[in-house]
């Protein structure tokens, strides 16, 4: 007999917000090539989300980031993964995409990201840098 509980994996995405533009990755991997992210990743056995979400920015964009505030958790549909939203302030690094997984890493006012939602990995993106930028 199968186990009858669900795994459900964790994920985390850090917003950047610096001069009234916000930093975006853009993913190189298969599935998602070509499309663009905040820094985001799955976070591992034995991480708590806020490492997590500090050492993907790092792995991903060259930055060092303290999070500022957890926007929102979002777990939409039963079996997708559950979505860690940050905000996040540089307090050190230089911009470089330092993964394998990153094409690109670049800053975008808010105005060109809403004309780019169909280039996003995911709506939940647009949620947390509009969060951000209400604020």
């Amino acid at each position: 007999m199968g186990n009858k509980y669900l795994r459900v994996q964790v994920v985390v995405g850090t917003v950047i917000r610096k001069n009234g533009k916000y930093l975006l990755v853009q993913e190189g991997k298969r599935q998602a090539r070509g499309l663009w992210n905040v820094p985001a990743g799955r976070v591992e056995v034995g991480d708590t989300v806020e490492k997590r979400a500090a050492k993907e920015v790092y792995e991903e964009s060259g930055f060092r980031v303290k999070l500022i505030r957890e926007l929102f958790v979002d777990h939409s549909t039963v079996g997708g993964p559950v979505r860690h939203a940050f905000e996040g302030r540089i307090i050190g690094g230089r911009l470089q995409a330092r993964s394998k997984e990153i094409m690109d890493c670049r800053w975008f006012a808010w105005r060109e990201i809403l004309k780019m939602k169909k280039q996003m990995r995911h709506q939940w993106v647009l949620k947390a840098i509009g969060m951000v930028e209400k604020r």
